[in-house]
């Protein structure tokens, strides 16, 4: 039965506990925090943890704030983040009005000093503000002293003039206290603060997180509060960002030495410790297990590809939580689009590299899709050769190229690693040597031209044979009757072949204790076989059924063994055509005298299927059932090869009426198929073979007054090449075998 499946949608937020640890930083944090709280200096302190995006700072920071609270000394906290005022112009009043409410507070002041602190905070941030103001109303008049008397002048003018009520109105708020002189100036308000915090019962900590999400003149700001108006004694700023992103923006105000201002502000920085490969791993591989933790996964899983795959290519990718995360994420969704029940559709490692491939790299991944020929080197059904290697190298190249050039070589790891098509050495001079995709298609490989599609429309198509039906065939060919029914199911959907060249791709995995019922079951389908197609590449399926037969029993040594399952199966069969075709391919003929063969049975043994093939034969032609048998000419000369005797006195007996005449020279009617802009067929009918089975005198005799109204199309074109054969004949002309240059225009 399936798991129940738990929804890996990740938010991305940020751990908060220390068990949540899972890449071994608990101990840099709980550091980390002992020595935040051993600091008691009457400065102020700034901090810095470096890291870049996706390497986990918010994490890390809870993990130092989670660390405190297991601590006896609580030390006053205030969390400050930035990017929630990004754009409002609003940071540095936000921060005062934050602290003002902090030093409210009966852990950080003492009672009488918290009136004191909170007026002279207030007094001094007002100043600040009124400074700000003005510096910009100043700015807006200068800017407008320089434009001439039009429209839009005068509007800056009346804009500029209204910021001024703005700050006349801030300006007498700033110096409007009963406390202190309003004459003092900003230096000496920050100096009777810093007076006030310096009776603080213990330091204060102050963490401003997601410095390197706002702009540039926004961390100018934050730096500047910390290091000029804000740098307060006993408060301490733990401070988190991307050391790059803020380093280029301090470049503006330190002529390009952002980096060296940046180690004047920051007394104390660490970077956030590296997460081991081993532990991001841990995670990623913990996650496949439990999505991939299902019976049909685990029969295409090859550990050693596994390897291979992931080291070469995979592991490049995943080099932080929010990778592994965003990874899993969306994988699971594609997993439960190709579990069908206990089967899997596609090759799981496959599947894995495509969907790494899509996440980290979509213009790659948008890119395989129409190129599809050149990655399976599918050359179809042509016949003028393969694929050139210059034009996959080059196609290879361009797909490398579409890649951020740190993932280039990953990816090119990765495309040889899914598409080992790409590579020489498993191509013929016309595609794929049919070994290669066997094993393939076997393991619902990408690599296949039947299984590409599916990778990608994330579905299997009506015209395709699912791999759920596939397993469901293997599954059940110990069972004829559950094996046949599935068959013929998949037969009503035209896809037969198709299944039987799946199958072909298994044939040395089937269980070798099934071959019984297997041959049975093949055999009571033989009968409603298709018939061979007329295109030039089409396979009879009879020849596939018995490639089946024949790779799963060669696997027994022994072949009296063999003999026993063949004769067992065909038995229990009511088929005819396959136990007559099998037979045939056992029989030892003067044509293969000198050429080696593995054969199933025996020579000697070989007249026992003999003997149950022409009883189902005769069977078949006493019950009427080989008049209507689609591949009666197979039946027909078989009979005749292996009786003669008994096939003649047969066919003496049919044509002895108009029906039984017909269906004889349909039978016999022989086609050559001409492949150019369309199919061409031409018909022609050979006396010699008539005769095989009966006089021609009998059989212009039964013919001579027949109707054919009532005739079918093959019937009455069967007729009319009789009478052109024996024209020939009675002309003196040689026998054709149907190829134009034997045929008169008549």
């Amino acid at each position: 039965m399936s798991r129940k499946k738990q929804h890996r949608y990740s938010s991305d937020q940020p751990i908060t506990k220390l068990p949540d640890d899972k890449l071994g930083r608990s101990s840099f944090a709980n550091r980390l925090a002992d020595d935040i709280a051993a600091w008691d200096g009457d400065s102020s302190l700034v901090i810095g943890l470096y890291g870049d995006w996706g390497t986990g700072k918010t994490s890390l920071k809870n993990l130092v704030l989670a660390a405190f609270k297991q601590r006896r000394k609580k030390i006053p906290l205030l969390e400050f983040n930035p990017w929630q005022l990004s754009g409002s112009g609003g940071i540095s009043q936000t921060y005062f009005n934050e602290l003002k409410i902090m030093l409210e507070s009966d852990t950080v002041s003492h009672k009488h000093d918290k009136a004191e602190a909170k007026e002279r905070l207030l007094k001094y941030s007002k100043r600040l503000a009124f400074g700000g103001i003005a510096g910009r109303m100043f700015s807006g008049l200068l800017a407008v002293l320089g434009q001439s008397e039009d429209a839009a002048a005068t509007a800056a003018v009346a804009n500029a003039f209204s910021d001024a009520a703005e700050i006349t109105k801030s300006g007498s708020e700033a110096v409007d206290s009963k406390s202190e002189p309003g004459n003092l100036s900003l230096s000496e308000l920050k100096k009777s603060l810093d007076e006030s915090l310096r009776r603080l019962k213990q330091p204060l900590l102050v963490v401003v997180d997601d410095i390197d999400r706002l702009t540039h003149r926004e961390i100018l700001d934050v730096f500047q509060l910390v290091k000029v108006n804000a740098d307060f004694p006993r408060v301490i700023y733990l401070l988190l960002f991307e050391r790059n992103i803020v380093s280029a923006a301090l470049d503006s105000i330190s002529n390009g030495r952002g980096n060296d201002f940046l180690e004047k502000i920051v007394q104390v920085g660490y970077h956030i410790p590296r997460a081991s490969r081993a532990s991001i791993q841990k995670v990623l591989f913990g996650g496949l297990d439990e999505i991939l933790a299902e019976p049909g996964v685990s029969r295409r899983w090859d550990k050693n590809r596994w390897s291979h795959v992931y080291l070469d290519g995979l592991q490049g990718f995943f080099r932080n939580l929010r990778h592994v995360y965003r990874f899993l994420s969306s994988f699971d969704f594609h997993v439960r689009q190709f579990q069908k029940r206990d089967h899997f559709e596609v090759n799981p490692i496959d599947l894995i590299a495509i969907e790494t491939l899509r996440v980290f790299e979509p213009k790659v991944f948008e890119r395989i899709p129409s190129l599809k020929t050149l990655l399976t080197r599918d050359v179809g059904k042509s016949l003028f050769g393969g694929i050139k290697q210059n034009e996959i190298d080059a196609a290879v190249n361009d797909l490398v190229l579409q890649s951020a050039e740190p993932n280039r070589s990953s990816v090119r790891h990765l495309i040889e690693g899914i598409f080992p098509s790409i590579n020489s050495s498993h191509a013929g001079e016309s595609g794929i040597e049919g070994q290669y995709l066997q094993g393939w298609l076997k393991d619902a490989r990408v690599c296949h031209p039947n299984m590409f599609d599916r990778y990608f429309a994330l579905a299997v198509d009506e015209g395709e044979v699912a791999q759920t039906e596939l397993d469901q065939l293997i599954d059940e060919s110990g069972d004829p009757s559950g094996f046949f029914k599935r068959m013929r199911a998949l037969q009503d959907r035209g896809l037969m072949n198709l299944a039987f060249e799946h199958l072909d791709a298994c044939k040395d995995t089937l269980p070798l204790q099934n071959m019984t019922a297997l041959i049975q079951g093949l055999s009571d389908l033989s009968d409603s076989f298709p018939p061979t197609g007329t295109g030039m590449f089409d396979t009879a399926t009879r020849g596939m059924a018995a490639r089946l037969i024949y790779f799963g029993l060669i696997r027994e040594k022994d072949q009296s063994q063999r003999l026993n399952v063949l004769v067992d199966g065909f038995t229990k069969s009511s088929g005819t055509l396959l136990p007559v075709y099998v037979t045939s391919l056992q029989e030892r003929r003067k044509s293969e005298s000198n050429r080696e063969r593995d054969y199933l049975v025996s020579e000697s043994d070989w007249s026992v299927l003999r003997c149950l093939s022409l009883n189902k034969i005769s069977e078949a032609a006493e019950s009427g059932s080989m008049m209507r048998h689609p591949e009666a000419s197979v039946l027909l000369w078989r009979w005749h090869d292996w009786d003669p005797t008994a096939a003649r006195l047969w066919i003496s007996k049919q044509i002895q009426n108009h029906k039984g005449a017909l269906w004889f020279l349909a039978v016999l009617l022989g086609e050559v198929h001409s492949h150019g802009d369309e199919l061409t067929i031409q018909y022609y009918i050979k006396l010699s073979s008539i005769e095989q089975f009966t006089d021609i005198g009998s059989l212009q005799n039964a013919l001579s007054d027949i109707n054919l109204n009532t005739a079918s199309d093959r019937e009455r074109i069967a007729v009319k090449e009789f009478g052109r054969a024996t024209k020939r004949r009675a002309e003196g002309k040689p026998e054709t075998d149907g190829y134009e240059q034997g045929f008169d225009n008549d």
